[in-house]
């Protein structure tokens, strides 16, 4: 099994939490977590830029939000790598949604998608 980090800004509860398809461990400090994948799905992010398909990317958010209330507005997704396949981003901002007016943004809400 491969690590995933994952390192939202808030605060966990759990030490210890299965998600649907995914292993969660939680670090002690509860400021950070890791997402455990096979090693198969982890080649497949790593090398196919998984990051990049709507339904293999919200498929592993509504893990993430079954496990997580959502109050939080970042998820950091980072790969466990010394180097990137060329081509491939270090990180990628999707865009969840958008209520807040004045930032020349229209409103958008695609929460439903990710869980």
């Amino acid at each position: 099994m491969m690590k995933l980090p994952l390192t939202p800004p808030f605060f966990f509860t759990s030490l210890l939490l299965f998600a649907q398809t995914h292993y969660i461990e939680v670090h002690p400090n509860g400021r950070v977590s890791s997402l455990l994948m096979s090693q198969q799905k982890y080649e497949s992010w790593k090398t196919n830029y998984d990051y990049s398909d709507d339904s293999i990317r919200e498929a592993l958010f509504q893990d993430i939000y079954q496990k997580f209330e959502d109050d939080f507005d970042f998820i950091f997704l980072t790969l466990k790598e010394q180097t990137l396949t060329p081509n491939m981003p270090t990180g990628e901002l999707i865009q969840v949604s958008n209520s807040v007016e004045g930032t020349g943004m229209n409103d958008f809400d695609q929460t439903a998608n990710y869980g």
